[in-house]
């Protein structure tokens, strides 16, 4: 490069040639003659002229083809004049050939400015060498026209500034027809996205609807530039027409859909999965049974995330046998059972998978593809039916299946020890031949009734032979057997020997009959004897009594004390043989069972205890009773009994009785609810035991016998009978009647 001129210049000078020399464009002055007076370094290199070559020569002849000389000289002329009336003239531009010292043409574009000289005006020109960016320029717009997409190139404003031949094709307007037309005319901005500057510089691949000159849209594709120009950055849009891009991608979507319907309308789980192990396909079916999404897994994972085990349902599954990695692999698989269990399965299932490989069109490669089915019913079905086999051969009873001739089809081990048959002395052969002679008819007869029935299952009791001529009692469950359509087919039976049972049942009927003679003989005793001792005891009592009326006063004190101790003592003694006879009437009387109003027969019985409920002023009140067939005079006795145990034990407060009664399913409860004393829950059992006494006679007198007769009262009409208390809140007592002793009227 040619070295810095610098020497005699002043400071300010040398600063503006050492820019000059370095600038990127050639620099030269001209004088008003278009003399050359100063030529910068780069010109040199432009040019191939140095500075000493130039100097003095006019500007024409140096670096202007012949040709163009006298247009250029007139041109500069022109421009001096110009600049001489004003001092606001704007640059010069000039596109022009120029000539190297060579003598080879370029194209060049030279900037032109006036320098005042004092009174004059020199001309200062920057010149660039442009034949490079005209050729890149011609490539570009080559290129452009070339380019299967629509390119549409806008300014800052949103103005066409350039397109090429197929935004014509596209959009069906003439080049001219565009330029300088708002992008709006071809791409109508609903979105906005057009005016928002940032988005129209950095968006690529927008999917957009475009406007053709006859007034139809169409979807476009639209990619996005930013072009860097001496005006400023310009945006480049390549548009693609995807009309039928479109086409072909709803017409995939709705073959996806229909595709994807029919998956899932399948009751069998599906699962395509890659090479890679990526899920491409999962259906309903399989989601539903299984969990699994298309969540992305490493294959060495699946069968630890997806709870994947072996039949042993407690070993993992190896990965590499999995139905669908040996699918992947290239295997085919068939009816492989795999136990699932994960927290979408917690319970577990049963899958029967088959699978095989498949490969994708277009050399796509080969994908894995299983289907599979839930079996669990099926297996608990088979483990029930092998439990029920076990069950069977393991069991005492005779099992025995015969078709609907009596030809023996199933014969357990149970039947074979009972009878002394083996399975195959009685496979084909009629069951006449454990059936007596004497009970042929019953047997048909009990078969028949089963058909009738349409096939209910029947319990009888019959005799049955064994090998050796032995009759047995059995007890015979007698089922029919079904196929698929619920036709009766055959007909099961369940024999069960009860020679001990038998034996039992007579020892327990001999022993029922005279414990019951007993009974009878101990109640009558109990009953003559409670007769028998009232009368010397109401003797004793009233010799008793004449002699306290005699000798009261007269005697000292502890001898009237000992009459009137042995006065109470005759007194208890007689309620005590009162009471006792009333116990052994409630069991052994004969009952009168007769559709009563229980409302009446409650009114009778608070009839009965007046004094005691007017003494101690207690409200009694009683819901809606029912009609009933009961005892009416053991039913009185009943609520007579159960209020006056109320009353008896009432608290320091109003006395509050109510008699309930609610229909509870087949029952009605009834209840009798007091605030009284109350007791302890723990001795509820007790109160009910004769003489059995939760307070002492002085606190409470009595024989402790009433809520005994109470008991023997509601056993004997066929109800329960317990109380529900707290000590100090009163106390509740509950008996139930069977609904079939009344009515709901």
């Amino acid at each position: 490069m040619t070295k810095l001129r610098t020497a005699g210049l002043t400071e300010e000078e040398k600063k503006i040639r050492i820019i000059l020399d370095r600038a990127n464009d050639a620099f030269i002055e001209l004088d008003i003659k278009n003399v050359i007076v100063d030529w910068n370094a780069r010109a040199e290199i432009i040019f191939g002229w140095t500075r000493e070559q130039v100097i003095g020569k006019t500007f024409t002849e140096v670096i202007v083809p012949a040709r163009y000389r006298e247009a250029r000289s007139t041109e500069l002329m022109h421009f001096r004049n110009q600049a001489k009336g004003t001092s606001t003239i704007s640059n010069k531009q000039i596109e022009m050939f120029a000539l190297r010292c060579d003598g080879q043409e370029f194209i060049a574009e030279m900037t032109v400015f006036p320098v005042p000289v004092g009174n004059d005006v020199n001309l200062g020109a920057f010149i660039r060498n442009s034949s490079e960016w005209k050729a890149a320029d011609e490539n570009f717009r080559r290129l452009l026209e070339l380019a299967p997409d629509a390119l549409v190139v806008v300014n800052q404003q949103g103005n066409i500034v350039l397109v090429n031949s197929q935004t014509e094709n596209i959009f069906g307007y003439r080049r001219e027809e565009l330029l300088g037309q708002t992008v709006e005319k071809v791409i109508p901005d609903r979105s906005n996205f057009i005016a928002d500057r940032h988005k129209r510089v950095v968006s690529t691949g927008l999917e957009l609807y475009a406007l053709h000159k006859d007034g139809t849209e169409f979807p476009v594709e639209i990619s996005l530039s930013p072009l860097e120009t001496e005006e400023g950055v310009l945006i480049s849009s390549a548009i693609r027409d995807i009309t039928e891009r479109k086409r072909l991608e709803s017409d995939l979507r709705k073959q996806k859909e229909l595709f994807q319907i029919i998956l899932d309308s399948l009751a069998d789980g599906v699962i395509v999965a890659d090479n890679q192990g990526v899920f491409l396909v999962i259906n309903r079916a399989a989601q539903q049974m299984t969990g699994i999404d298309f969540t992305g897994t490493p294959i060495d994972k699946w069968s630890e995330l997806y709870g994947l085990y072996l039949p042993d349902t407690v070993t993992l599954y190896p990965v590499q046998d999995l139905p669908l990695v040996r699918a992947m692999n290239g295997e085919t698989v068939v009816e492989v059972e795999v136990f699932i269990r994960n927290s979408f399965v917690p319970n577990g299932a049963w899958l029967n998978v088959n699978g095989a490989p498949m490969e994708i069109g277009n050399g796509a490669g080969r994908v894995g593809v299983i289907v599979f089915r839930d079996i669990s019913k099926r297996k608990q079905t088979e483990q029930k039916n092998a439990q029920l086999a076990a069950i069977i051969e393991s069991t005492d009873d005779a099992i025995i299946g015969s078709d609907l001739d009596g030809t023996i089809i199933s014969w357990n081990d149970g039947a074979a020890r009972m009878f002394g048959y083996s399975k195959d002395q009685v496979i084909g052969k009629l069951n006449s031949i454990i059936i007596p002679a004497d009970y042929l008819g019953k047997e048909t007869a009990v078969v028949q009734g089963l058909m009738v029935k349409d096939g209910r299952t029947e319990h009888h009791e019959t005799v049955l032979q064994t090998k050796n001529g032995n009759l047995i009692p059995v007890s015979v469950t007698i089922s029919p057997i079904k196929d698929k359509a619920g036709n009766i087919i055959g007909i099961s039976k369940i024999c069960k020997d009860i020679t001990e049972s038998k034996d039992a049942e007579q020892e327990l009927l001999a022993l029922a009959k005279e414990l019951k003679r007993s009974n009878t003989e101990l109640e009558q005793f109990a009953s003559v004897t409670c007769h028998d001792l009232q009368e010397p005891l109401r003797g004793v009592a009233g010799c008793l009594e004449i002699i306290e009326e005699a000798y009261k006063g007269k005697l000292d004190d502890k001898a009237d004390k000992l009459i009137r101790h042995a006065i109470d003592g005759a007194s208890r003694m007689h309620a005590l043989i009162h009471d006792l006879l009333s116990l052994s009437r409630a069991t052994t009387d004969e009952m009168t069972i007769q559709s009563a109003d229980l409302s009446l027969v409650l009114g009778s019985a608070l009839e009965n205890l007046e004094a005691p409920i007017k003494e101690s002023q207690a409200i009694i009140t009683h819901d809606a009773l029912p009609i009933m067939a009961v005892d009416s005079t053991q039913f009185i006795q009943l609520f007579q009994n159960l209020i006056s145990n109320a009353i008896k034990f009432r608290a320091d407060r109003p006395l509050e009785i109510h008699v309930g009664a609610k229909r509870k399913n087949r029952h009605w409860l009834f209840s009798i609810r007091d605030n009284g004393i109350g007791f302890k829950q723990e001795y509820t059992d007790r109160i009910f035991i004769p003489f059995k006494r939760l307070h002492t006679q002085d606190q409470y007198p009595g024989t402790g016998i009433g809520l005994a007769i109470c008991k023997r009262i509601v056993e004997r009409h066929g109800g329960k009978i317990w109380a529900e208390s707290e000590d100090g809140k009163g106390a509740t007592f509950y008996f139930t009647i069977g609904e079939k002793n009344g009515n709901s009227d």
